[in-house]
């Protein structure tokens, strides 16, 4: 710890998978996250899938933003829809003139509401396992009172058989001390 950053490290396991985080903070409320995925034993751990999942209470998040690999031609932004249903309300399929070979990455994702929100980014899908089963990113409702926003690092079955490692950002705003 600094006047300026905080740094974190810490790990779990379980079904198969060991996964060492270590994220930091600058003083202005943007955070590294770095997350390694590895078999937690000696064999290759069998993954269904794997998402990383963030979740809002929906008052929290009523608005969105995302930017697409091109940022001049794939921008929305908006009320986040389904206010009156539950399950997938948007994912990143949506995005105009991606360009992806593979799967549906996009780089900057913001859910927040008029006052404060969370924005997530990454300069691509390293340590992803890329497909078009599913999309890559999606907010979602679980139930009428909230919201998550979900990252299928992994959206159909897959073996971890060496390390993988995720690397992310999260910006919080308005900054806080």
């Amino acid at each position: 710890v600094s006047q300026t950053n905080a740094n974190f490290a810490g790990g779990a396991s379980g079904g198969g998978v060991r996964a060492d985080v270590s994220w930091r903070f600058d003083y202005d409320s943007t955070a590294r996250v770095e997350m390694k995925l590895s078999p937690a034993g000696d064999s290759p751990a069998k993954l269904d899938s794997l998402q990383l999942v963030i979740p809002f209470h929906g008052a929290a998040a009523t608005h969105y933003m995302a930017n697409g690999i091109n940022m001049r031609q794939s921008n929305q932004a908006g009320l986040i829809p389904g206010q009156d249903k539950t399950g997938r309300v948007w994912d990143s399929t949506t995005m105009k003139a991606q360009k992806m070979t593979l799967g549906s990455f996009i780089p900057i994702v913001h859910v927040g509401n008029l006052s404060s929100g969370l924005t997530w980014f990454a300069d691509n899908d390293k340590g992803w396992w890329p497909s078009d089963k599913a999309p890559a990113i999606e907010i979602t409702r679980p139930d009428k009172d909230s919201v998550e926003l979900v990252f299928n690092i992994a959206s159909e079955p897959v073996e971890l058989k060496e390390p993988r490692t995720i690397v992310f950002g999260l910006c919080v705003a308005p900054v806080r001390k």
